[in-house]
């Protein structure tokens, strides 16, 4: 099933018209209808607030299109690992990670990176943003270096490979990347 056919089926599931979800995150009708008709996608912080005014996870709403890399489970030893987010003050406990599919921005970064802290049998994960990149390889290099650190059993992790962003105007601009 496609982003679009999943954002209906939420949609008309949570009972909103696409009138009423287009208020709730102040985007017209006609967007809310080109992504149900898998025209366009929401920017970043669109999706982000979908997910929380649909009460649906990221991988929930996207599973099918994540990258593969992003897709694949995490098997260690390590229960848990703590991860600062980008923001350098949330610290997060993360029992697995995923990604955002790929973001068609000009300025703006192409992938998210999400720790999940738990799992709920109704909501799902419980997604919180780590960080933000600015290509396929970083996030690939991150997912890696985290997924290593929780085989060799370490307690924390720094996000080595995402990239500095600002918000400006309501938009997610990329200032400096860190690899």
């Amino acid at each position: 099933m496609s982003f679009a056919d999943r954002l209906k089926e939420y949609r008309r599931d949570r009972g909103f018209s696409q009138e009423d979800l287009a208020d709730q995150l102040d985007v017209s009708r006609q967007a809310i209808g080109k992504w149900e008709q898998g025209q366009s996608y929401p920017e970043v912080e669109k999706l982000l607030a979908l997910c929380e005014v649909l009460h649906v996870s990221m991988d929930a709403l996207m599973a099918d299109e994540l990258p593969e890399a992003c897709r694949a489970p995490i098997t260690t030893p390590a229960e848990s690992i703590l991860i600062l987010a980008e923001n350098g003050i949330n610290l997060v406990r993360c029992v697995n990670i995923m990604c955002s599919q790929p973001y068609k921005s000009r300025k703006g970064p192409k992938y998210a990176l999400f720790g999940i802290s738990g799992y709920t049998p109704f909501w799902g994960p419980h997604n919180n943003l780590l960080g933000w990149y600015a290509d396929e390889p970083s996030v690939q290099q991150e997912i890696r270096a985290i997924r290593e650190a929780m085989r060799r059993g370490e307690s924390d992790y720094t996000l080595q490979y995402n990239a500095k962003v600002r918000r400006r105007f309501g938009r997610i601009e990329i200032i400096e990347n860190q690899s």
